[in-house]
């Protein structure tokens, strides 16, 4: 399978988290990882610059947005200010 994109990522993203606690970022990628069946040469490809790779920019992106900008949406809160 390809690596997922940015929005076919969230969903399984917010589905490692739901107990509410802080997970790590390696723990996160391992389980999406699993979740698209990636392959170790999938995991392994870089961006054009050369670094990070492809999937670990992905996952931060995801991780790094996704919380803040989706979770409060999905418990019908929206954004708060």
């Amino acid at each position: 399978m390809a690596i997922p994109d940015y929005q076919t990522s969230m969903l399984p993203f917010l589905h490692c988290l739901p107990d509410g606690r802080e997970h790590a970022l390696a723990q996160i990628r391992e389980s999406l990882a699993a979740h698209f069946s990636l392959a170790d040469e999938e995991l392994e490809e870089l961006l054009p610059s050369g670094s990070p790779t492809i999937f670990e920019y992905d996952a931060l992106w995801v991780s790094e947005i996704g919380p803040t900008e989706i979770a409060p949406a999905l418990r019908g809160r929206g954004r708060e200010p």
